[in-house]
Formats: C-alpha cells, sequence, structure tokens
C-alpha cells in the first residue's frame, strides 16, 4: 500500500501509471518514430500510396492488434 502525503491543501496517495515506454517502442516498430505532427483539419487531398510503399500486411495487422 503506497503511502500518502499532505501538503498544501491536497493529498497525494497512489501510483501514476504511463505508457509513454510502450507507445514509443510501437512507434518505432512501425518506423514512425520519427514522424512529424501534421495541423489539422488535415490537406483534403493525399499522395497515392503504391502497393510496394505498403509493406507486408501481417506487420500492419500486428501494430494495429498491439493497439
Amino acid at each position: 500500500m503506497p503511502q500518502c502525503h499532505r501538503g498544501t491543501g491536497m493529498k497525494l496517495c497512489g501510483y501514476v501509471l504511463t505508457q509513454s515506454t510502450y507507445t514509443l517502442s510501437l512507434l518505432k516498430r512501425a518506423h514512425m518514430d520519427s514522424c512529424k505532427p501534421l495541423p489539422t483539419p488535415s490537406p483534403t487531398s493525399s499522395p497515392t500510396i503504391t502497393s510496394s510503399s505498403i509493406g507486408e500486411p501481417s506487420h500492419y495487422r500486428s501494430i494495429v492488434a498491439a493497439l
């Protein structure tokens, strides 16, 4: 059982659980760890995707399953 701390009118008791390490490892697995954010709304046109740029379907499925 975690110990509670009191101060400045607040009581802190518990744990913080984050998934940042898991998220970063998932981005690395998908080769997206160096991607940059895009402003919203996104552009209405998108580049044409060729079948050779899609990659291995099983790799894509494993990334989606990890979500």
